[in-house]
């Protein structure tokens, strides 16, 4: 059981910034990075009070297709495509049980649910997680956010190099400068970073950290498709079914890990 639970958020007001995708991805990746470098397992939660249920519909989905048997009526309505894509999901999944691997829990959250709100908030402050990862809506200001904000410790908070992007995040950073609670930690982090764009990403990291004194996270997530990435294996990771093993593919994202771990622990 933990106990001193960290309490996290990936937040934007700019639509597409990729809060919701990071928010599924990361949990996951935070937990292979303890399996793979200490042999421990975290509990991790995730906490959903988005209205546009986007992380809840893919883990639902994650849910309904891991659970499906080669003879339940579903799965033999399918086509053969089909088939097999489920068919590989069900068995790399199995593999990186087998391995030890735990996925985070997952919880949501209707904000015009008050009992749903109570019960989230209790279920937060329980110490029963190691990490909680809180999926915000787009605008802070939505009636129920309120609560969930107040026990957020670190907020990282994704953008990219468009000009759309960059305005967006400014707009949130004044709106940060504007709360009266103390985060233990605030970073900025790039999303969709793109190589040939590395002066003009270098000189805004520099305004946007002088500006506003917010640091950026030192790993960056290069524009790659991850929105489609499910919920329960690690989107860093490359399974081999035939070998029965896997490897870190994307290593950005467990150095992005590495490094939430750390900022959270204090070092």
């Amino acid at each position: 059981m933990a106990t001193d639970s960290k309490i996290c958020a990936f937040m934007t007001q700019k639509g597409g910034a990729g809060k919701s995708v990071l928010t599924n991805i990361l949990p996951n990746e935070i937990i292979l990075w303890h399996l793979l470098h200490s042999g421990k397992q975290v509990n991790v939660l995730v906490v959903d009070i988005d209205p546009q249920q986007t992380n809840t519909a893919k883990r639902k989905r994650d849910i309904e297709q891991l659970s499906y048997k080669e003879t339940s009526p579903e799965f033999l309505a399918m086509d053969l495509g089909q088939k097999t894509e489920i068919g590989q999901f069900q068995r790399r999944y199995a593999l990186l049980i087998d391995a030890g691997f735990k996925t985070y829990k997952m919880q949501y959250v209707d904000l015009g649910n008050d009992t749903q709100i109570s019960r989230a908030l209790e279920n937060i402050q329980s110490q029963e997680y190691d990490y909680v990862f809180i999926d915000f809506p787009g605008t802070l200001t939505q009636d129920g956010t309120g609560a969930f904000l107040q026990l957020v410790q670190h907020i990282f908070i994704p953008t990219s190099i468009n000009p759309s992007d960059v305005l967006g995040t400014e707009c949130f950073l004044k709106t940060l400068q504007g709360l009266p609670i103390d985060f233990q930690s605030k970073y900025i982090l790039w999303n969709k970073f793109e190589v040939s764009r590395l002066r003009k990403t270098n000189s805004t990291e520099k305004r946007l950290s002088n500006d506003y004194g917010i640091p950026f996270l030192q790993a960056r997530i290069p524009y790659s498709p991850l929105n489609d990435c499910n919920t329960v294996i690690p989107a860093s990771l490359k399974v081999n079914l035939n070998l029965g093993t896997y490897s870190v593919a994307k290593p950005y994202l467990q150095e992005m890990a590495a490094e939430i771990i750390k900022i959270t622990n204090g070092k």
